[in-house]
């Protein structure tokens, strides 16, 4: 039995349309999409070849998540870390979520705390361009409006 469409408004704003396509993606896709803007951007800010993900979430079998925890596969660590000190901090983490209804899981919230606590500036985003700016202002070293301090 198929599942009825929500239908569309007749007129959609761009930045409406933008905004309803952003919580469609899956968290995957909007990692996707940072990480390929963060490879077009390695020549204004080469720090961003130092940028990573961290594979956390995954459909993968009982038999690979085994061999991966027993590598050091930590549940709760965010996604993506770009290991480059910027005024007080020594990294930049982001957990990057699909829509603002999902919040941080409590693992993540102890690894958030942890990583704040040892020098690391952590910022929940729910878009790709939230990220991305996250990113940029963080590479500009503009962490008032990282950290609202």
């Amino acid at each position: 039995m198929k599942t009825p469409r929500q239908k569309l408004p007749d007129v959609m704003s761009s930045a409406e349309y933008k905004a309803r396509a952003e919580t469609l993606l899956s968290e995957h896709l909007k990692q996707v999409h940072v990480f390929r803007w963060a490879k077009l951007n390695e020549r204004k800010y080469p720090e961003l070849a130092c940028l990573f993900a961290i594979p956390n979430q995954s459909n993968r079998g009982v038999k690979s998540g085994a061999k991966m925890k027993a590598e050091g596969l930590r549940a709760g660590l965010p996604d993506i870390c770009l290991p480059v000190p910027r005024r007080a901090y020594n990294a930049l983490w982001i957990e990057m979520k699909r829509h603002a209804k999902l919040k941080p899981t409590a693992v993540q919230l102890e690894w958030h705390e942890r990583l704040s606590q040892n020098g690391g500036c952590v910022v929940v985003c729910y878009t790709t361009d939230g990220a991305i700016k996250t990113i940029t202002d963080y590479l500009e070293q503009i962490h008032k409006q990282l950290t609202g301090a």
